[in-house]
């Protein structure tokens, strides 16, 4: 039996289903009516009101509102058995981590940021610093040189040259996969939302399908420009690439731990015995980005007081 599968989005069948019209603001809030069997506009709307509601609290993968929202996704049935569990795991910053130059411990997410390998690093206790020279620049500190030191990376700043979207993380890691660690000097110019975002825990897929990468990667951080001052014992300005700096203490690690995920999938067989071969896969995300702990005016987190 051949099987023919077509995809369609569960956003283009609806807006298909619709005549056009124009587009108006709906209300922030909706009275809840009684849900019904046959798909219609009010019937919808209902159902997409409790979908989105704050209960659900985003729905984001990898936590136990993702699980509550498909949870009310689920067709019915007698054995439950539409449940497809996605084995992802949540890697979150060890707090037992620690960097340390001449003693003095630095301070992460305020004078560094770490950015997770979704692997094991390489330990740079100890560790020579070095100068690796200005990202971008036709004279940096080579590969060989670089292999086994604690190198740190300058940025240059400017209104036309904003640091972090020069920074390619996957082209330093390729050319200085032998350091222990590597240090890029762009955090002044971070935005605060991306800092947050390398804040929040990661969520990556461990099905087992790919053999485990052994091979260890440096570790990772962006700092401010006095952290790489304190680094190389220097202001940057002037410094050659393979100047030499200060010794490095500490390790830096994240946690992983499981976190529930799971997809929703139904078969509604069709009626046309020509067509029973040939399946229509709509599909549409259950999940969405979750919430921080940062409240603002229009969340219903936030407390009023009278």
């Amino acid at each position: 039996m051949k099987v023919v599968v077509r995809f369609a989005t569960l956003g283009a069948l609806l807006a298909a289903a619709q005549p056009a019209r124009a587009q108006t603001a709906l209300p922030l809030r909706h009275a809840a009516a009684p849900t019904k069997t046959a798909i219609t506009p009010a019937d919808l709307m209902t159902r997409l009101y409790l979908y989105a509601d704050d209960s659900m609290m985003g729905r984001a993968a990898g936590t136990e509102y993702n699980l509550k929202a498909t949870a009310y996704v689920i067709p019915a049935g007698d054995s439950g058995g539409f449940f497809q569990n996605v084995p992802l795991v949540k890697r979150e910053f060890d707090a037992r981590s620690s960097v340390a130059v001449d003693g003095a411990a630095l301070r992460p997410w305020d004078d560094y940021v770490p950015r997770d390998p979704r692997r094991a690093t390489k330990a740079f206790d100890g560790a020579q610093v070095v100068y690796a020279g200005i990202l971008g620049d036709s004279v940096m500190l080579s590969p060989e040189q670089a292999a086994g030191k604690f190198i740190v990376i300058g940025v240059r700043f400017g209104p036309n040259l904003p640091p972090t979207a020069q920074v390619n993380r996957g082209a330093i890691l390729g050319r200085y996969r032998a350091a222990a660690g590597i240090a890029v000097a762009s955090l002044d110019s971070m935005p605060p939302g991306l800092r947050a975002f390398f804040r929040e825990p990661q969520y990556a897929l461990h099905d087992g399908a790919q053999p485990a990468d052994t091979i260890l990667l440096p570790s990772y951080v962006y700092v401010t420009t006095s952290v790489a001052q304190s680094l190389l014992g220097a202001p940057l300005d002037g410094l050659r690439a393979g100047a030499v700096g200060k010794t490095v203490q500490g390790s830096l690690g994240f946690t992983e731990s499981p976190a529930p995920a799971r997809n929703v999938v139904a078969i509604l067989p069709g009626s046309d015995p020509a067509l029973r071969g040939e399946y229509v896969a709509i599909g549409a995300h259950n999940d969405h980005v979750g919430f921080d702990h940062t409240p603002v005016d229009h969340d219903s987190i936030r407390l009023q007081r009278g």
